[in-house]
């Protein structure tokens, strides 16, 4: 008794594993009839089945087949049951279809002819085998039917666009130029020095800055063509010019604008009040009209983020030398941390709180990172451990004009004209040093020998310092935009007493994400995790997820897997 029990139970364990290869069965059976009238018709219906997967449970065992290539009326491929444990073999098969429409089976498990005795064929296949039971592999022991449901094995997967904010995706662009974000008392918003010396500019400067009048405040605004995300981070990039000469359209800040735009960003660049009188005072004062500014164009784009396809929450700042001062006030500088000179006096009107000038928006917007070049603050003090961004820093170990760590800017004017205009300043070195200390996410890329603007040539030519710029900032927004570091985790050394090996991430804000494997196959799949099984005669098995933020930034990660 117990010898035919063990014979019966390997007998029907066989007719499982051949049932994985009758779903291709039914390319040949449903074409039964039409066979006689149209000798394609089987050719057809079998052409369906090539190179395509199926899956389903016989019971509670999970089976897959893969049919790989059909010629001369056969059809081969692969497929596995899964018995006990998350380590299986794949084996391979082969269908053929004789003169007389009969089938003809062949693999490790069966050799031979199956009977299928009804078949239904829609999005997936039901159907019925017959299979004659033997034992002892000569006397008839009646027949088994058994019930099989198959449907085509898909993995879930959501189209991403791979390359945003990395490569170049969007060549043409929209630029809307000298959009009006606000209006304020000043004296100029645009001085093109040109090769004017520096006495020049001042004494051109100082006939203008006799008197304010009432300034519009402009923007340019650069739109990736062809992009429908509607929540793209914005990258607002500020001139520099020591809050008196500059402009929004020079080349620096077009080719920075060209370089961010073309990768899906959303960038503005703008133009704000300068000019001040000669005196320490007034050169501080000119530095909190350009912070005013600064503020009422991001309320004025926060408060049009629908028209623009931008998230206010996810803001950068970029700027160079009066530019990066001021980028980096607008990131730390509070109501209590103004500086003196901007309370009125006598022959001065109180300049107000930060976000009195330029509009009356009430907007809210968030600063995630700045790029600094060359640009410093008047105290390190207003970096408040409650104001943490990333930052990246570019300058000149050599530069006399903002400098590299903390010191009197301008030293090249010579005599004591530049103690007397401006206050100490700390410049990128001494920055990096103080937000490091906070353990802050902070860059810090020294040109050697080198002075201010250290990415121009003398004949205003972008020079190799200018790749690093865009290629060391190109990334460190990407990072940025990306997010967190994620991990993928769960059973990296699978067993094989497992029954399934599962696999999900570590916490994450990704609203996308598409799983694969090497070396095995997804058994079941539930969004933010999947079920494996790895394939025992495969080298390399390994887990790829591929994520997508709300800002369409693209992520693959993947892990090794130990398998046994």
């Amino acid at each position: 008794m117990y010898f035919w029990k063990k014979k019966t139970s390997l007998i029907t364990m066989k007719i499982f594993r051949l049932l994985i290869l009758v779903i291709l069965v039914a390319g040949f059976t449903s074409c039964h009839h039409e066979a006689n009238s149209d000798p394609a018709a089987s050719h057809n219906i079998l052409d369906d089945f090539k190179g395509k997967q199926f899956s389903g449970l016989l019971g509670d065992k999970f089976i897959w087949v893969d049919a790989v290539d059909f010629r001369d009326d056969t059809l081969t491929g692969n497929y596995i049951i899964q018995h006990k444990g998350a380590i299986v073999t794949r084996m391979p098969f082969s269908i053929y279809l004789k003169a007389d429409s009969r089938v003809f089976l062949s693999s490790p498990d069966h050799k031979g002819e199956v009977d299928v005795k009804s078949l239904s064929v829609g999005e997936g296949v039901e159907l019925v085998i017959v299979k004659k039971r033997k034992i002892l592999w000569i006397i008839p022991a009646g027949k088994k039917e058994v019930t099989l449901k198959l449907n085509p094995y898909r993995m879930v997967k959501t189209p991403v666009l791979e390359g945003r904010y990395e490569k170049d995706l969007f060549p043409e662009m929209r630029i809307q130029k000298d959009v009006v974000y606000g209006e304020a008392d000043g004296y100029w918003t645009s001085f093109y020095g040109g090769e004017m010396s520096y006495w020049e500019i001042l004494s051109k400067g100082t006939r203008e800055a006799m008197r304010t009048r009432d300034l519009p405040l402009l923007m340019d605004v650069y739109l990736p063509e062809g992009d429908t995300l509607k929540s793209r981070p914005l990258l607002v990039l500020i001139h520099g010019g020591g809050f008196y000469v500059g402009d929004k359209g020079e080349p620096t800040y077009i080719a920075l604008a060209h370089n961010f735009v073309r990768k899906g960003y959303v960038v503005a660049s703008i133009n704000y009040r300068m000019g001040f009188r000669i005196s320490s005072k007034e050169v501080e004062r000119a530095g909190y009209r350009a912070v005013q500014d600064a503020r009422a164009a991001l309320r004025f784009l926060s408060s049009h983020s629908d028209e623009y396809g931008i998230d206010p929450e996810c803001v950068y700042l970029a700027g160079s030398s009066a530019g990066a001062i001021t980028a980096l006030n607008v990131a730390f500088m509070d109501e209590d941390e103004r500086p003196e000179a901007v309370s009125g006096g006598i022959f001065k009107d109180d300049l107000g709180p930060l976000d009195s000038a330029g509009n009356s928006l009430i907007a809210d917007y968030k600063v995630k990172a700045v790029i600094n070049m060359w640009g410093a603050v008047d105290n390190t003090g207003i970096i408040d451990d409650d104001e943490q961004i990333a930052l990246m820093h570019f300058h000149g170990d050599s530069d006399r004009i903002v400098p590299y760590g903390c010191g009197v800017p301008f030293e090249n004017v010579g005599g004591r004209w530049n103690k007397w205009l401006m206050p100490e300043m700390c410049g990128s070195a001494g920055i990096h040093d103080v937000v490091t200390g906070k353990s802050w996410n902070s860059e810090l890329i020294t040109f050697e020998n080198m002075g201010h603007m250290p990415h121009l040539n003398p004949d205003k030519s972008f020079n190799e310092n200018f790749d690093t710029i865009m290629d060391r900032s190109g990334s460190f927004f990407y990072q940025n935009t990306a997010g967190e570091e994620v991990r993928i985790i769960g059973d990296l050394r699978c067993r094989a007493r497992q029954d399934r090996c599962n696999y999900s991430l570590s916490e994450n804000n990704f609203n996308v994400k598409n799983w694969s494997v090497t070396g095995g196959i997804i058994a079941s799949y539930y969004g933010d995790s999947v079920d494996v099984l790895w394939f025992r005669d495969e080298n390399i098995h390994e887990v790829h997820c591929q994520l997508m933020n709300q800002y369409g930034a693209v992520v693959n990660i993947e892990a090794e897997v130990k398998v046994p």
